[in-house]
């Protein structure tokens, strides 16, 4: 009976209320004795427990329902225990001051770690929206650039499946947006760039992570015939737990090619007519011409400007005089110049070619008995790095 009291007591006394000890200790007390609020004051001795009833206010808002009965709320609870009693402290129906100020302690202990445990919550919250605002900005920031890049790009998924695609993009290969966004990159346009070469290097770039550098690549296409294209990819370096990306971009060079192979078409057959003139003139002095060193430099280095790209060389050049000379050596001079530069520079080390000149002094001109000290004469300096050491020529 002492196990089940409780059921008993809710269905003999409904909605009495468990009060006082009993409410806060929520069991019977050392003394056997267990306490409710009633409509009278009445002691029932049961076996086992006495149940002792007081008359008292009926159950308010707030009191909870156990097993048909009522238990006293936190507040209500803790002012029925400050109520005096002279019974002894194992019989009375309040607990002692001290169990009840043991509680009290607790209970403020326990609210002051949840307030603070709520306003660390709060800061992290806080800064966590920070974080999220930082990388909505960071991701717009980064849609922005790339929408307002020239050439056209596109940002693939670890599936080589189109995310986005710049303006650039829609515009040069006249495609619309359900076109390409959410396809795979060699179903788009047809299968346009379904080329084994570029398959083999897009499909390296996030496993390897392996960057793809001005690759030129020729594809054959349905309207345009043979057309050479360039590309760059790498991946996008975002934090550990974002999907992986790759940045893409694809330039149409067809017709710069062109350009540059009648260019230099052009100046070979002007450097062929130049040789001819050389050897079949006796007096070369009549060759002499004043001659831009300026410009006959930027014709070769534009004819070696796709090696130049490939080995990253880097080009320091400062201006150059006019003068009489013959253009035909000058040119030679140059050629080889860069054409040793770049052939002799090792793989993993990008060459830096420096070209200058400075005015030769009287005294430098004097020294040397075979110049005519009527004349202006410049000297070239050539630096070459070719390693971690610099070559003078």
């Amino acid at each position: 009976m002492r196990r089940n009291i409780l059921a008993i007591l809710g269905n003999l006394y409904p909605e009495a209320l468990i009060s006082h000890r009993s409410a806060r200790e929520f069991a019977i007390s050392p003394k056997n004795s267990l306490y409710l609020t009633h409509g009278y004051a009445r002691t029932v001795e049961c076996p086992g427990v006495t149940v002792r009833f007081m008359q008292g206010s009926a159950t308010i808002e707030g009191d909870k329902a156990f097993f048909g009965l009522r238990v006293s709320q936190y507040e209500r609870a803790y002012l029925e225990n400050l109520q005096p009693s002279r019974s002894s402290s194992q019989k009375a129906k309040p607990l002692e001051q001290s169990a009840i100020e043991e509680k009290l302690d607790t209970i403020i202990r326990v609210n002051e770690e949840l307030e603070s445990t709520n306003e660390e919550l709060i800061v992290v919250n806080r800064e966590l929206i920070d974080i999220q605002d930082e990388l909505n900005d960071s991701l717009s920031y980064s849609d922005e650039v790339i929408a307002t890049v020239r050439e056209p790009c596109m940002v693939l998924n670890d599936d080589l499946r189109v995310q986005k695609v710049n303006t650039s993009n829609y515009r040069k290969f006249d495609v619309k947006v359900e076109e390409v966004e959410g396809k795979h990159f060699f179903e788009i346009r047809k299968g346009l760039w379904h080329h084994d070469g570029l398959k083999s290097m897009m499909r390296k770039v996030l496993p390897e992570k392996h960057k793809v550098v001005d690759e030129e690549i020729t594809i054959e296409t349905k309207f345009d015939g043979k057309r050479m294209f360039r590309f760059n990819a790498r991946e996008i370096k975002r934090n550990r737990e974002s999907k992986k990306l790759i940045l893409l971009e694809i330039s149409d060079i067809t017709r710069k090619k062109g350009r540059r192979a009648r260019l230099s078409k052009y100046r070979m057959s002007a450097l062929i007519k130049n040789m001819l003139n050389y050897a079949r003139l006796a007096h070369h002095e009549k060759l002499f011409e004043p001659t831009d060193f300026n410009t006959v430099l930027n014709d070769i280095l534009s004819d070696f400007e796709l090696l130049i790209e490939q080995k990253e060389a880097e080009l320091k050049i400062s201006q150059l005089p006019t003068m009489e000379a013959i253009p035909l050596l000058v040119n030679q001079l140059f050629y080889n110049l860069i054409s040793n530069a770049l052939k002799f520079s090792k793989e993993e080390v990008s060459p830096i070619i420096s070209i200058s000149s400075r005015k030769l002094s009287e005294k430098g001109a004097g020294e040397n008995t075979s110049l005519d000290q009527t004349l202006t004469y410049y000297e070239l300096l050539t630096t070459t790095q070719l390693e971690r050491t610099v070559t003078k020529e």
